[in-house]
């Protein structure tokens, strides 16, 4: 598989679930705000959160989740453009794709 099939197929839905979860459960977000923070649909949102989108990964290495809190917390923390978040999406699915064997 190509880097970006693997990345669609698996690493870029887990990371919205994290993101949605982290902005919702960790930051106090309803899912209309993060909804509108991530420029989803407020749908998407709660199907992240209730794991029918992102199931990829069971667990995650600490030093990773804290790279992707740190980078969820900027998106929940400022109003960011969608060019913005897409560079800051791309950032974590890269962490991640480095970082794992899938």
């Amino acid at each position: 598989m190509q880097k970006c099939e693997i990345a669609s197929k698996y690493i870029l839905p887990f990371v919205r679930f994290f993101f949605a979860d982290y902005l919702v459960n960790k930051m106090n977000l309803t899912q209309v705000e993060a909804a509108k923070k991530l420029k989803v649909t407020q749908a998407a949102i709660s199907q992240y959160l209730r794991r029918k989108r992102g199931k990829g990964f069971s667990s995650i290495d600490p030093k990773i989740k804290k790279q992707l809190e740190a980078i969820a917390f900027e998106i929940a923390s400022k109003d960011l453009e969608k060019n913005e978040i897409e560079k800051l999406i791309c950032k974590a699915c890269n962490l991640i794709y480095e970082n794992f064997q899938i």
